[in-house]
């Protein structure tokens, strides 16, 4: 029922039609006043869902922020390795290089040495 009617029925109608009328625009101003209330409650609740987007928000930058940390942290390590790697490769390239000469150098001597020992002997057997 809407006002016009029960503005109708109170002036123009019996005292029984006149209460129903009225208790009709009771239950639908009660329905109304609910509904505001409802609307009232999903305001808070919208509140909250805001408040924890809010704070899920706070806490990604935070990751965020840790993230680009943990990246910075990461390329230095990254480049401290691959700076200790070029160190180590030269360090056994030249320590490769030194033992390979050394033992070139030991086996040119050990060379020279037989070949000594090969001639004294083939000259001693001539002689005999």
């Amino acid at each position: 029922m809407d006002l016009k009617g029960l503005e109708n029925a109170l002036n123009n109608g019996d005292f029984k039609e006149q209460v129903y009328s009225s208790l009709e625009g009771v239950y639908q101003i009660s329905k109304v006043l609910n509904q505001l209330d409802l609307l009232k409650n999903f305001s808070d609740h919208d509140l909250e869902i805001i408040a924890k987007v809010e704070a899920i928000k706070d806490a990604l930058a935070g990751y965020e922020i840790s993230e680009q940390e943990l990246k910075t942290q990461i390329s230095a390590l990254v480049a401290s390795l691959e700076a200790k790697k070029q160190e180590l490769e030269a360090r056994l390239n030249m320590e490769l290089q030194s033992a390979l000469t050394s033992e070139t150098q030991k086996l040119t001597q050990a060379g020279s040495e037989l070949k000594k020992q090969l001639i004294n002997e083939l000259t001693q057997a001539k002689d005999t």
